[in-house]
């Protein structure tokens, strides 16, 4: 059964990797040319990506994997790794789809108007594979239906946060600023990679049970 703070690990996890911070950067850089109401609806169905893509690796992740032979342990010492790698990243600040330029991804968007909700902005910007790996290895370790449930919960409230902070990204920018921006995105990058720390050890331990 899962925990409070089983559930909390992989809400503030979740956030960590979605980086509600950068996420809100890009999402002004690239609607900058876009009205208020525009601007909502990318929000809407970016949210609605965000959400449809989550649930399903919950629902079908570790199938997938069993299908191609991957073991449990290895994929999670793998996605440890990736989400270890977005974390330095944020910390370091080095280029990624989240410090990219306006201009740069305006370029790389297509450009109908709402395409940039689900391509880049929803995949794989937000929910890409650090998050994707995120839910699977959270759902190996809590099989249950009962916790299915709790993690789908969670996967709604930080589909929520995300979506309510690229809702009113306007006003949220307006109020921290690119140094709020700048601050939050590192914080998030260290915690992002201890977390990824722990499931690398996890999975070695797990791969190689002598190991401790």
């Amino acid at each position: 059964m899962i925990k409070i703070g089983d559930f909390l690990s992989f809400v503030i996890s979740m956030l960590a990797i979605t980086n509600p911070a950068g996420s809100l950067a890009v999402f002004l850089g690239m609607t900058e040319d876009k009205t208020d109401n525009e601007k909502k609806k990318i929000a809407l169905t970016t949210t609605l990506t965000i959400l449809i893509v989550l649930l399903l690796m919950l629902l079908v992740g570790i199938p997938i994997l069993k299908i191609f032979g991957i073991s449990l342990p290895a994929f999670q010492i793998t996605g440890g790794l990736i989400i270890l790698l977005r974390g330095l990243d944020m910390l370091h600040a080095e280029e990624n789809p989240t410090s990219q330029s306006a201009n740069e991804l305006n370029v790389q968007a297509n450009p109908v108007k709402a395409s940039i909700a689900v391509v880049p902005l929803g995949i794989p910007i937000i929910a890409g594979p650090g998050a994707m790996t995120n839910v699977i290895i959270f759902s190996r370790h809590f099989s249950h239906l009962s916790d299915k449930i709790i993690i789908c919960f969670g996967i709604f409230l930080v589909s929520f946060i995300v979506g309510g902070t690229l809702f009113f990204a306007t006003y949220i920018g307006k109020i921290i600023g690119d140094t709020g921006i700048k601050i939050t995105t590192r914080v998030m990058g260290l915690l992002l990679a201890a977390i990824a720390m722990s499931m690398i050890v996890n999975g070695l331990s797990e791969l190689f049970p002598g190991w401790n």
